[in-house]
């Protein structure tokens, strides 16, 4: 498991009345070709089953949790998935080293994984090496596009490997807190925001993976040895002391909310001496699409503990900071990016208002779905809808259907209920560029007589 807290993750026969206008796989990563969805006679008794240690393997077979693939099992590029899942872990604007040393440990949990199978079989029965959740690694090209940072993090380092004896091993990392580089340390997990600093303390990403792994791992480069040993860095130049800046940090209060939600931007200015007056001062919100180009949202002023917060309600998934400017009395800081992720919402009508209605066999309803947000910056994702009947004690789906919304993120879909029994349908809109997929709409329930 990569991470402590843990995100769950979230499965057919296809009705002759209703057919699925085509097989949905999810969206790659622009310029890569589209992964290949498995059939359950491929799971294995080991699954990619990759046993070199010193070469990456060429693909990863990844369960899909989310978007038009989910409940089915990916055959990825390997490169592809590294930079996608650096994407959603790691922030484009984090310190050069810090994101290489990153990149290695992306790869190689991943690459670890693809190794040693743990019997993982999904919904369909075919094999898969990771889950696309943080039970291991983010996994979204749907809405994760790698900013340029990312991709030349990996890469730098897409010859580096990391062994313990000679072997690829698994290489956790997770967020942990804002703490002195190496303060942490515990061996196996290596911890990003401490890394962070490291990388700010001049540490290279050799450095920063032996601080976290151990110094007795071997760092080996291009399939050729260990790799020499990093430089140690120049003594500095004595210069004259600086005022300390202070430390600045910026969450959300819910990293992922629907369409129409506002959230909590909450910045706090923590003095670093005793003598550091952080109350009354002036910190600016910023915003980015991709990490990389920032703009101003809005101001705020510190209270007595250096704290001040913003209200805003994104249309689509953002990145955050807050900066301060220096003024004469208190060096400017600046503090980590912090994402938002917007999920699409969807409705369907009509939805029997949670009561199961009466229908003959063979009747049609015309549903219609309405999606948000849909507008030309942030277009609605394709709409699915299913419809589930209980057969023999068992849930069965005999409805499925992929269709476009207009642009107005409006579509209509007819179904016909041509069996006796007890039925429910949803929908759920699937991820895009700009914006997360949606929650399962309450089930439409009916009783066909």
């Amino acid at each position: 498991m990569r991470r402590t807290a843990v995100r769950r993750a979230l499965v057919g026969v296809a009705s002759a009345v209703l057919v699925a206008a085509a097989a949905v796989l999810s969206a790659a990563p622009i310029g890569a070709p589209a992964p290949s969805v498995v059939a359950p006679a491929d799971a294995a008794a080991v699954c990619t089953g990759w046993t070199s240690h010193r070469e990456p393997p060429d693909t990863i077979r990844v369960l899909r949790t989310t978007g038009p693939a989910e409940d089915t099992v990916q055959v990825v590029p390997f490169r592809d998935y590294v930079n996608v899942v650096m994407a959603a872990e790691w922030g484009p604007t984090n310190p050069r080293e810090a994101l290489r040393a990153g990149a290695v440990a992306v790869k190689e949990y991943a690459w670890y994984n693809a190794m040693r199978w743990r019997g993982k079989k999904g919904p369909d029965g075919a094999c898969y090496d990771v889950a696309d959740t943080t039970v291991d690694q983010l996994y979204a090209p749907e809405d994760r596009d790698p900013a340029a940072t990312l991709v030349a993090a990996v890469d730098a380092t897409w010859g580096t490997v990391v062994h313990r004896d000679g072997r690829v091993f698994s290489t956790h990392y997770q967020g942990g807190k804002d703490v002195a580089c190496g303060s942490d340390v515990d061996g196996t997990w290596l911890y990003q925001r401490s890394a962070m600093r490291c990388a700010r303390d001049g540490r290279t990403a050799e450095e920063i993976l032996r601080i976290y792994y151990g110094p007795d791992v071997e760092i080996v480069t291009d399939g050729s040895g260990t790799a020499p040993s990093p430089s140690p860095p120049a003594t500095p130049t004595p210069a004259p002391t600086a005022d300390p800046a202070p430390t600045l940090t910026l969450e959300s209060d819910d990293g992922t909310i629907a369409w129409g939600q506002t959230t909590t931007l909450a910045a706090a200015l923590l003095p670093t001496t005793d003598a550091m007056r952080v109350d009354g001062r002036a910190l600016r919100f910023e915003t980015s699409l991709d990490g990389a180009t920032w703009t101003a949202l809005g101001t705020g002023t510190t209270d007595a503990g250096g704290l001040t917060s913003m209200d805003y309600r994104p249309i689509v998934n953002r990145w955050y900071r807050a900066v301060l400017d220096a003024t004469p009395d208190l060096p400017g800081a600046m503090s980590d990016p912090t994402r938002v992720v917007v999920r699409q919402r969807i409705a369907l009508t009509p939805d029997a208002a949670g009561t199961a209605s009466t229908l003959p066999a063979g009747a049609s309803v015309t549903f219609t779905v309405l999606v948000r947000p849909a507008r030309p910056d942030a277009p609605a994702g394709s709409i699915t809808l299913e419809g589930w009947r209980l057969v023999d004690g068992a849930w069965q789906r005999d409805v499925f259907r992929v269709v476009s919304p207009d642009a107005g993120g409006r579509a209509a879909i007819r179904v016909v209920f041509d069996a006796a029994g007890s039925w429910y349908v949803r929908a759920r809109v699937a991820s895009t560029r700009t914006n997360a997929n949606s929650a399962w709409t309450p089930l439409r329930r009916d009783a066909v007589r």
